[in-house]
């Protein structure tokens, strides 16, 4: 998961979920033309954001209450690991679960 310090100041983060496209609902874009596409509306879930700097945080343990609530929710939302979380460009800033 890169860039999560991109994250640090939003009171609430919204996760895209799908889309609805004349009252039907889609996990992913359906493959149609652009003018169909238009009328997309995605749907999302909101979840609380932590409103505190992570850019200093080295391991997993001590990134705030609610940045790991969102990676948890990647984690079941995408059925897949997060392993590597990044919180900054440098190396020193990559944490490792």
């Amino acid at each position: 998961l890169m860039k999560l310090d991109v994250l640090d100041g939003f009171k609430v983060i919204k996760v895209c979920t799908g889309y609805r496209i004349k009252n039907k609902t889609f996990a992913i874009p359906p493959d149609v033309d652009a003018e169909t596409l238009k009328d997309a509306k995605p749907i999302y879930a909101s979840l609380k954001g932590w409103e505190q700097k992570t850019t200093r945080i080295t391991s997993y343990e001590k990134l705030p209450v609610n940045a790991k609530k969102y990676i948890n929710y990647l984690e079941d939302a995408l059925k897949l690991p997060i392993t590597i979380v990044s919180v900054g460009a440098d190396r020193n800033q990559t944490i490792m679960r």
